[in-house]
């Protein structure tokens, strides 16, 4: 199978090449595909991949396997997605597991040649997300990679991109990201009893630190299952990585940028079981070359400011020179940090101002015209007099 032929899949996912759906793709340019996790976002991938060879499927609860085996019934069925990987006829992997998988997952499967498909978030540490790109970086010109960001497909965040990079706002200078969204976790839940039968929990815990099993962790329809357990620090990285890996996403995009030069992030947290204390901390740039393409001249600064907030964080008037966040919730923390904002706010205010000097200017024009006319009738009078 050709490079340029899965990259031709792999944005299929989200959009399709003209005629894909329609089934003129010849079988022998179908390409063999195994589809790790089934369930939740596996299921977004159905559509696109009938159009494929699923040879594989692979999911720790076999009831969701055996589902999934109804729509592709020429794969074979695993649970332990490591087995996957010794079929000798899979060319790609479709990766749709719980989080603290992904990055295992996809290094196992590019160091085989297999191209990947991976929905975010790419790993669970800066540390996973470097190691997997050092080995794409490695096997790149044999293989196509695609995150599942899938925001990328819809054209209106690329005609913002193009207009921030066009200069439609001026010069950039600082970007603020955020999401509201908030799913507080007290604590890792208490055991409750064995799983049920047919879900491998040993398998689902992978590499993660041993829990022990509670529903808890599962519920919820296939698209919002992942909120149940990607809000636990050992199986997701929360808001962050869950509907940040979008927002963050697409303003790296807007801005054109590589890696960050450094990162700072004072953390909040209620300090439970869950989180740690409040601490700082700095990482920093990647080993690895980072390709840059070179931004127009005219519009962008060399060093951008970009904040980027979860939870609701409140940034201090003085957050550019260090101040930590506050959890808040009484106002919108763009409203009172966002230079657009702030303009705004004078505008409104310098429009308040002007018709109230208005409406006075008018009320004494009113109130000296009618002085003069009746100046002119009393005059009118004794004149007739």
């Amino acid at each position: 199978m050709q490079r340029r032929r899965f990259l031709q899949t792999a944005t299929g996912f989200t959009i399709l090449p003209a005629g894909l759906l329609r089934g003129q793709t010849a079988p022998s340019n179908r390409l063999n595909v195994a589809l790790i996790g089934v369930w939740g976002r596996g299921t977004a991938h159905y559509a696109s991949l009938r159009n494929e060879n699923v040879v594989a499927l692979c999911d720790v609860y076999e009831p969701r396997t055996r589902e999934a085996q109804a729509m592709f019934p020429k794969a074979k069925c695993y649970t332990d997605w490591r087995k996957v990987m010794e079929q000798k006829d899979v060319e790609a992997m479709v990766i749709c597991t719980a989080d603290q998988h992904h990055a295992f997952i996809a290094n196992w499967a590019i160091n085989r040649g297999m191209h990947v498909f991976c929905e975010k978030p790419l790993g669970m540490t800066v540390q996973e997300a470097r190691v997997v790109r050092a080995n794409y970086l490695k096997n790149r010109a044999k293989i196509a990679t695609q995150h599942g960001t899938q925001r990328h497909a819809y054209p209106n965040f690329e005609r913002v991109r193009e207009l921030i990079l066009d200069g439609a706002i001026g010069q950039l200078q600082r970007v603020h990201s955020w999401d509201a969204r908030e799913l507080p976790r007290p604590g890792y839940p208490q055991g409750e009893g064995a799983a049920p039968q047919g879900l491998d929990f040993d398998q689902w815990i992978g590499p993660s630190p041993v829990h022990p099993y509670s529903p808890q962790y599962f519920g919820g329809s296939s698209g919002l299952n992942c909120l149940f357990w990607n809000m636990y620090r050992d199986f997701g990285v929360g808001q962050m990585g869950d509907m940040g890996a979008h927002t963050m996403d697409l303003v790296w995009n807007v801005i054109d940028a590589g890696a960050p030069s450094s990162i700072i992030a004072p953390v909040i947290s209620s300090s439970g079981p869950m989180q740690p204390m409040p601490f700082p901390f700095s990482v920093a740039p990647a080993a690895t070359p980072i390709a840059r393409r070179k931004p127009p001249e005219k519009t962008l600064l060399k060093r951008i400011m970009l904040r980027l907030q979860d939870n609701r964080m409140e940034p201090d008037d003085d957050d550019e020179k260090g101040g930590t966040p506050r959890r808040g919730g009484q106002r919108n923390p763009v409203e009172e940090d966002s230079a657009a904002f702030a303009m705004l706010k004078t505008v409104l205010n310098a429009v308040f101002v002007t018709t109230g000097l208005a409406l006075l200017l008018s009320v004494i024009i009113v109130i000296i015209y009618t002085s003069i006319g009746k100046f002119f009738v009393s005059t009118n009078e004794c004149s007739t007099e």
